[in-house]
């Protein structure tokens, strides 16, 4: 299927030929500090990193946080492979959802 992008100025067609959209599954670290109710650093610190709080309950994003500069990445263990078998599976479910409709 062909796209083409219209041209906000002159209100025409451009005839460039648009890029393929993809859905790529990314990740990213924001950094931020959080108050821990403990009765050592030790153990607040076990807290954060299991991200469990005092009543067993995980941790709320501070709410100043700052993106991790340079973090910005493609989700670790993601393939061309394995994203090209996740969209054909996408593929096939949209498809049996499109067929459904029309019966």
């Amino acid at each position: 299927m062909l796209s083409y992008q219209r041209d906000g100025e002159k209100g025409g067609v451009n005839m460039k030929k648009r890029e393929k959209e993809y859905t790529i599954p990314v990740t990213w670290e924001m950094y931020g500090k959080i108050t821990v109710e403990a009765e050592s650093l030790q153990e607040a610190l076990d807290m954060v990193n299991n991200d469990t709080d005092a009543y067993g309950e995980p941790f709320s994003f501070p709410d100043e946080q700052d993106y991790a500069e340079g973090s910005f990445k493609v989700s670790d263990g993601l393939t061309i492979a394995f994203i090209e078998k996740m969209i054909g599976e996408y593929k096939k479910l949209e498809d049996r959802f499109l067929e459904s409709e029309v019966e």
